[in-house]
């Protein structure tokens, strides 16, 4: 006689049924970006700048954060261009999250830098790496599809 599935427990059918909200918040959980590498390029190219200024302020931790979520943001980015056909809410929400801490950031160190260009001249080649990156995820996904 074929084994019959265990039924659900009673727990495991109360969230699947009795609350939609347990669904509803697994829609908006974080995404995080699968590339593994770059974070250790990005630690490790800190750790070679503060090594080379020897020391560690809360501006270098400030651009650290700042840097990561700049980098969090374009995932979130490049999945909604994949998915063309309808607005996301989670990736949107992601994107604006991580987006809008990196712009804080940036916006704060730049207001408090005495080197306002050199900051200039970085921020504007992460936003053409960005727009780079999302034209050339949509020109390979126009392209597959």
């Amino acid at each position: 006689m074929p084994s019959q599935p265990a039924p659900l427990s009673k727990s495991t059918a109360a969230l699947s049924v009795d609350k939609p909200w347990v669904s509803a918040l697994t829609a908006y959980r974080p995404t995080i970006s699968p590339e593994h590498g770059i974070y250790v390029v990005l630690f490790v190219s800190f750790l070679t700048g503060t090594a080379a200024a020897q020391q560690w302020t809360w501006a270098t931790t400030l651009a650290l954060i700042c840097a990561f979520s700049g980098f969090q943001a374009e995932h979130p980015l490049t999945l909604q261009i994949k998915q063309r056909r309808s607005w996301k809410p989670r990736f949107l929400l992601w994107m604006g999250v991580y987006g809008g801490v990196a712009i804080a950031i940036a916006a704060w160190l730049f207001w408090r830098s005495s080197e306002r260009e050199a900051l200039l001249l970085i921020y504007s080649a992460a936003l053409a790496a960005t727009l780079v990156d999302g034209v050339l995820v949509w020109q390979r996904h126009k392209n597959q599809s």
